[in-house]
């Protein structure tokens, strides 16, 4: 093999390491913030330090009333695919657990329910997804797509209980540092495109 070669593949190598190498994803709920940011809004935190609002934030409003009031504080609706990596790992597996996870996440104020919605389904726009764990079922259960609710219908409109959530985070501009292997990685690819040039 040419030392060119060598140095072709040795920039390849970094480039495309360090464009592929994959984030780790975890979420944790942890505890949360009282008016949070001065957004009028209380929050709960996960473990990579996001902060969602808590689904005890809204009542009697449409997805459509709760995503307008969360824009206008900085947070985004969660999708689908953001939703399940939060709730895939929250314990809720006996009443203490449930009951706990309640006190940070915020539930329903006069039943034993946690839910929120979420962004609609692209081939669904017009209804929501959702979310929700109640004290008798202990599990987090999904629904999508068509017949759920629409997104500007108030989720049980006229009772007692028109306290849907929202499955919201806040957003903010962030400078994400590398990692140190990351950085080496790219002054790799960098140094072996420099020597190609010298060469050529």
């Amino acid at each position: 093999m040419s030392l060119k070669s060598s140095y072709i593949g040795l920039a390849a190598f970094a480039l495309i390491s360090t464009v592929a190498m994959p984030g780790t994803a975890s979420a944790l709920v942890m505890s949360g913030t009282t008016n949070f940011n001065s957004s009028g809004f209380n929050t709960f935190t996960d473990e990579t330090g996001t902060h969602w609002l808590r689904l005890d934030s809204f009542s009697n409003k449409s997805y459509n009333d709760m995503a307008s009031a969360a824009a206008g504080a900085g947070f985004v609706v969660a999708n689908s695919a953001q939703v399940h990596t939060l709730l895939d790992t929250v314990p809720t597996s006996d009443e203490a657990a449930w009951n706990a996870l309640a006190a940070i996440m915020g539930k329903a104020p006069n039943r034993p329910l946690m839910w929120g919605a979420y962004q609609p389904d692209v081939e669904t726009p017009d209804w929501i997804g959702y979310a929700y764990n109640s004290l008798d079922s202990l599990t987090w259960i999904f629904m999508e797509g068509e017949g759920t609710y629409e997104v500007d219908e108030i989720a049980n409109v006229n009772t007692d209980s028109p306290d849907m959530g929202l499955f919201a985070f806040f957003s903010e501009p962030s400078a994400d540092v590398p990692e140190p292997m990351t950085l080496g990685l790219l002054a790799g690819g960098l140094v072996g495109l420099r020597l190609l040039r010298r060469r050529a």
